[in-house]
């Protein structure tokens, strides 16, 4: 069932540009799964490196979703933005207008934080790779230097790799 626009609560989703690919997935995803319901997803992108990267096209964004009467509450890609500073000013905003944040992927005073572990499944094949095949010597691409997961996949591995010798 289509709603009229006016009828459905706003999810302001706050994410990052940067990561594209993902972006468009999980942007689609929140999408489908809301399109039957009483929500309606508004996307706020930010340049990792600041607030204030993209100008002020993006505060005035952010700022236009608290003029909503009907907004509910803010989804936050904290993994994508990777930016403290425009994840707790985020939050500091949401709160000050009584309105919940859920945090994906990182962890926040005050947020629903929701986080997801993709090491166990990295953990079994590294520990394949090692125990069934004996390799020793390994060469990952791990990913973006910084980024959580990446380096979640560097330490599992070279703690395998020590345990083994």
């Amino acid at each position: 069932m289509n709603r009229n626009a006016d009828d459905r609560r706003i999810i302001a989703a706050c994410t990052s540009w940067e990561d594209v690919e993902n972006l468009n997935l999980m942007l689609s995803r929140l999408i489908e799964a809301t399109e039957s319901r009483n929500f309606l997803p508004l996307c706020v992108a930010f340049d990792r490196s600041g607030v204030e990267s993209r100008g002020e096209e993006s505060i005035r964004e952010l700022m236009s979703a608290f003029d909503v009467s009907n907004l509910a509450g803010f989804l936050l890609f904290g993994e994508m933005i990777r930016s403290d500073e425009i994840n707790r000013h985020i939050i500091q905003l949401a709160q000050e207008k009584k309105l919940p944040v859920f945090m994906m992927e990182r962890e926040y005073e005050g947020c629903i934080n929701m986080a997801f572990s993709y090491g166990d499944g990295f953990e079994k094949v590294a520990r394949h790779l090692v125990e069934e095949h004996g390799c020793g010597d390994i060469v990952m691409v791990a990913g973006i230097q910084g980024n959580s997961y990446s380096e979640e996949r560097i330490s599992l591995c070279r703690q395998i790799l020590e345990e083994k010798d």
